[in-house]
């Protein structure tokens, strides 16, 4: 919530619509968590949230690249790091599920 948090502020300051919107080939929606998986297994779920992790990551380090706003990369960057302590912890999870 935390992120959600940042990115809805930094909308906020920019003066842009804060609301989650998906888009695909110039058409938007509004995101929905029907766009989750729930899977029906602990393992599942930690293999799903370690993925969602990794693609978040991705988007992230894309738009750095692209944006030009050396506050908003920094941002950025900030929440990378963010992302990758929540894919070790996530794994640290997993690996005592195995056992």
């Amino acid at each position: 919530m935390h992120h959600l948090d940042i990115f809805m502020t930094l909308a906020l300051e920019l003066g842009l619509d804060p609301r989650w919107w998906s888009c695909l080939n110039d058409q938007c929606t509004y995101w929905s968590p029907s766009y989750l998986n729930y899977p029906n297994s602990l393992e599942e779920v930690l293999k799903t949230a370690i993925d969602a992790e990794y693609q978040a990551i991705d988007k992230y380090m894309y738009q750095a690249s692209v944006i030009k706003d050396p506050y908003i990369v920094a941002i950025l960057n900030r929440i990378i790091e963010d992302e990758e302590l929540h894919i070790k912890v996530l794994k640290e999870w997993e690996t005592k599920l195995v056992r």
